[in-house]
């Protein structure tokens, strides 16, 4: 069983009880379903500036293609990495 960076951290974090409720909730976890992860285009955009070679633009392009609710949060994502990559 693959344990996430966050429950990880969550884990670690902790001390006593409130560190039983992080292992309790995380085995009673909805299994994963790419419908409900409001991040993965952004995350594969991502990856694919680097591991595909794409140029920065590409992050546009999927705040160009993302859902209304969605696109305010991409773009600001966007901004802030190509920011930061530049850098």
């Amino acid at each position: 069983m693959d344990v996430s960076l966050t429950t990880f951290v969550d884990f670690i974090a902790r001390a006593g009880t409130p560190k039983l409720t992080v292992v309790r909730n995380w085995k009673h976890r909805d299994p994963y379903d790419p419908k409900a992860d409001y991040w993965k285009q952004m995350r594969e955009a991502i990856v694919d500036v680097h591991a595909r070679s794409k140029p920065l633009s590409h992050l546009d392009d999927t705040v160009a293609s993302a859902a209304d609710g969605r696109s305010s949060n991409y773009r600001q994502i966007a901004t802030a990495y190509k920011k930061w990559v530049r850098k």
